[in-house]
C-alpha cells in the first residue's frame, strides 16, 4: 500500500498535468485568482478543473454533476495512462467534493473570468466588420426559470399571477451583443419584477465613446438616451406605435427621414434625483427614420426607428433601418444561448450557484464564439453565417481528445482541423423564412397543478386511507 506522501506526490502530478488547450490558457485562470485573492485549497479540484467541468456541464446539454465529473476523471486518468502507463491517483466519482469546490469558489471570480472571455473577444475582434466605421452594440433581455427552492424563490420570487406551490422563480436578464461577432459582451441579471431598462443602466461602464445602441421600445427613455449621449453614445431605437406627446416634427430631411425635436417630459422619472433631473437638456435633436417590412408571408408593418445619429450623409435613412433589422439578431443570440445551451432551466439550488451558473453559460457562448471567429478569419469569411450548434456539436466531439495528447505540435494540428470544420458549416442564406411557431409531437397527457405538491399529496393520502 502506498504512504501518503507518494499519493500526494501523484495527485499533485495529476493536477499539474491538466492541460486543455488554448481556449482558455491557464496563465488566464491564475491572473485571475490573484486578482480576485482567492487561494484555494490544494487538491485535485483547483480552478481549472472545476472551470472546465462547469464548461462540460452545459457543453454537453446541461448534464448532471455526476456525469460532469464522470468525463473529468475519465480525462484525468486517460491522459495518466498515456503519460505513466497507469493512473498515478484514484479519484472519488462522487460530486459532493465538485461541487462544494464550486461553492467555495466566489462570485467575483467567474463575473472576472466572464468578462476576461468577452475583452479577449473584443480584441480579436478589433476594427473589423464596423457599421460606418462605429462599433454597433445590440441590447435585448430574457427571463430564465430555475428550480422550486425557498432560496431561489425568496431571491427571484415566481411571477404573481403564478398560485404558490404551482410556479418556479425567474430571473431577468439584460445583455450587451456584439454586432461584428454575436459576442456576447456583459449581462446583468436580478429577479422578475426589475425591468430592462434599469439593468442596461449598471453596465454603462461597458460602453466606450463612439458606440452604437440598437434596441427595441423597451429601452425608449428620455433620460437614458440623453445620459447616452453626455458619454458620446448614440442610440437607434425603435419608436412605441403611440406618438410621444413631446416629439414635434422640425424639418423633413428626406421622404421618410425626419429631424426633429425631443423635448424632456414634464414630470420627474422616479429613479433620478431632482438633482439629476434639472441637469437634463430641456430638449434634444433626433431622427425619425420610418420603413415598412413587406416581406412575403409577413404582415406588412410600418416601423419608426428614432436615433441620434444626425449626419443624414454619413448615416443615410436606408442604413438605419438596415441596422436596425439587425437587432434581430440579439433574438438569434438568445436562442443560442437559452435554447442550443439549454439555459432555459438552470439546475442550482442556490442564488450563489444560479448567478454562477449564468456566468458560466456566457463563458461557454463566448468561448464558442470566439473559435467561430477564429474559423471564420482564417477563410475570410462572416462570423454569423456559421452554425453555432455546429461549432458546439464539433467542440464538444473534439475536446476530449485536445486534450489527451501529449505533444503540443499534435494539439496544434487537431485544433487546426476544428478550425476547418466549424469554418466549413455555413448556415444557408434564408432571407425571410417562415416557419410556424407550433411543434407537431404531442406533450404526455399529463394534469397540471393547479396546487401546491404537498396539499396534493395530503388529498391523495385521504383518498388512499378511505
Amino acid at each position: 500500500m502506498r504512504s501518503l506522501r507518494v499519493a500526494a506526490r501523484g495527485l499533485k502530478g495529476l493536477v499539474d498535468s491538466e492541460c486543455h488547450f488554448s481556449l482558455i490558457p491557464q496563465a488566464t485562470i491564475d491572473a485571475i485568482s490573484r486578482a480576485v485573492g482567492y487561494r484555494g485549497r490544494r487538491c485535485f479540484w483547483t480552478p481549472t478543473v472545476i472551470v472546465w467541468t462547469f464548461l462540460r456541464q452545459i457543453l454537453v446539454s446541461n448534464c448532471a454533476c455526476r456525469e460532469a465529473v464522470a468525463m473529468t476523471i475519465s480525462g484525468s486518468l486517460a491522459r495518466d495512462i498515456q503519460r505513466h502507463g497507469e493512473p498515478q491517483c484514484s479519484i472519488s466519482g462522487d460530486p459532493s467534493a465538485y461541487a462544494q469546490a464550486r461553492g467555495r469558489l466566489p462570485l467575483k471570480w467567474f463575473e472576472a473570468l466572464h468578462r476576461r472571455i468577452s475583452d479577449d473577444v473584443c480584441g480579436r475582434v478589433g476594427d473589423t466588420l464596423r457599421w460606418c466605421g462605429r462599433r454597433v452594440r445590440i441590447i435585448d433581455g430574457a427571463t430564465i426559470s430555475m428550480p422550486d427552492t425557498p432560496a431561489l424563490q425568496a431571491a427571484f420570487p415566481q411571477p404573481h399571477g403564478q398560485k404558490p406551490g404551482c410556479g418556479f422563480p425567474q430571473l431577468r436578464l439584460t445583455a450587451i451583443f456584439c454586432h461584428a461577432s454575436s459576442a456576447l459582451l456583459d449581462l446583468t441579471v436580478d429577479a422578475l419584477r426589475v425591468q430592462e431598462l434599469p439593468l442596461l443602466r449598471r453596465m454603462l461602464q461597458r460602453f466606450d465613446s463612439g458606440d452604437v445602441i440598437v434596441a427595441d421600445r423597451a429601452y425608449q427613455s428620455y433620460a437614458d438616451v440623453a445620459e447616452w449621449r453626455r458619454h458620446g453614445i448614440d442610440v437607434l431605437l425603435r419608436l412605441n406605435e403611440a406618438p410621444l406627446p413631446n416629439l414635434r416634427p422640425l424639418r423633413r430631411l428626406d421622404r421618410n427621414d425626419t429631424l426633429i425635436v425631443w423635448r424632456r417630459p414634464k414630470n420627474r422619472i422616479r429613479h433620478l434625483s431632482p438633482e439629476q433631473w434639472a441637469v437634463l437638456p430641456e430638449s434634444m435633436h433626433v431622427r425619425r427614420v420610418e420603413t415598412t417590412v413587406a416581406a412575403y408571408g409577413f404582415r406588412t408593418q410600418h416601423i419608426q426607428v428614432l436615433t441620434t445619429l444626425l449626419d443624414e450623409a454619413a448615416y443615410s435613412a436606408e442604413s438605419i433601418a438596415a441596422l436596425y433589422r439587425d437587432r434581430w439578431m440579439a433574438e438569434l443570440n438568445l436562442r443560442s444561448l437559452k435554447t442550443t445551451l439549454n439555459m432555459e432551466v438552470l439546475r442550482g439550488k442556490s442564488p450563489d450557484i444560479v448567478r454562477k451558473e449564468v456566468y458560466m453559460y456566457a463563458v461557454a457562448y463566448n468561448l464558442i464564439r470566439s473559435l467561430m471567429w477564429r474559423a471564420a478569419r482564417s477563410r475570410d469569411g462572416d462570423p454569423r453565417r456559421l452554425s453555432f450548434d455546429g461549432a458546439r456539436q464539433r467542440i464538444t466531439a473534439m475536446a476530449p481528445f485536445l486534450e489527451i495528447l501529449h505533444a503540443h505540435s499534435d494539439r496544434v494540428a487537431l485544433l487546426q482541423r476544428l478550425l476547418e470544420l466549424v469554418a466549413a458549416d455555413k448556415l444557408p442564406n434564408r432571407p425571410d423564412r417562415i416557419e410556424p411557431r407550433a411543434v407537431k409531437r404531442r406533450p404526455k397527457t399529463y394534469l397540471r397543478l393547479t396546487q401546491s405538491r404537498s396539499k396534493i399529496r395530503a388529498k391523495l393520502r385521504k383518498t388512499h386511507a378511505a
